[in-house]
């Protein structure tokens, strides 16, 4: 990558072993289908279109301004499409709580505005530099259609496709210059895709959210199942209740002590 890519990272393990102990010395014959490009349209579309058409799916500015906060009930769902544990989710503007139960022992991560935390039965657990961004982003994103004001540049890339829908693609840059990928359905206007990539010595270690099933909660739509994604990590969100502008204390998105 050094020598031949300018440092980018274009070539990684997974290049030559694809999960293999030993590198593949011949060419597979069966050939790996390609799927057509979807065709790009004459005229661009602008930033300011694309999240004009987010906030009114989502339901207009004036619905979305008389929502300033939230208490969610959901549930996480496990890979096995069996194990289920419930969630609570609390959002007051840009800040965040989300609080998972297994049996007796709580997981809760936060974003009180100016830091992320995460803890286990109230215990501190260190969050690395990539953890705390995506807890921020999360809070920062969930059915705000203002993200020019959550990342530095837009960037309308291409007309890309997503399990057969065209989407169109938009490069996010945030203020650590750091990028990430989100996917707007080019028909509704949702919000379908975000994805985010550090850098590793493997290669990118990516988060992905998809935002599915939007729903009607209080006159603004909210994607009721939600898929988390990290290489070998897989769960699902589902949103079963929402309380729309609930009473809450700025303490609450703190870090115990």
């Amino acid at each position: 990558n050094k020598n031949y890519f300018n440092g980018r990272p274009e070539i990684n393990c997974n290049s030559c072993h694809q999960g293999k102990s030993h590198p593949q010395a011949t060419v597979p014959l069966k050939p790996v289908p390609v799927e057509e490009r979807p065709a790009q349209p004459a005229t661009k579309p602008t930033i300011v279109e694309i999240l004009a058409r987010y906030e009114t799916a989502l339901g207009g500015k004036a619905n979305l301004a008389k929502v300033t906060s939230r208490a969610i009930k959901a549930q996480r769902l496990e890979p096995d499409g069996k194990t289920r544990e419930p969630e609570e989710v609390w959002q007051k503007t840009n800040k965040l709580l989300a609080q998972t139960t297994y049996g007796s022992y709580v997981i809760a991560e936060g974003w009180d505005g100016a830091k992320a935390w995460k803890t286990g039965d109230k215990q501190a657990i260190e969050l690395k530099p990539d953890e705390a961004t995506q807890i921020r982003r999360e809070a920062e994103i969930f059915a705000n259609s203002n993200l020019a004001a959550v990342y530095t540049k837009l960037e309308f890339r291409q007309v890309d496709r997503i399990d057969g829908k065209e989407v169109y693609l938009v490069i996010a840059t945030g203020a650590n210059n750091q990028r990430e990928r989100l996917y707007f359905d080019a028909q509704t206007g949702f919000l379908t895709r975000r994805a985010a990539a550090t850098q590793t010595i493997l290669g990118n270690h990516v988060f992905q959210v998809d935002y599915t099933d939007y729903k009607d909660f209080g006159g603004v739509k909210l994607p009721a199942t939600i898929h988390y994604a990290l290489p070998h990590i897989r769960w699902t969100r589902q949103i079963m209740e929402v309380k729309i502008n609930p009473t809450l204390d700025d303490a609450k998105f703190n870090a115990p002590k």
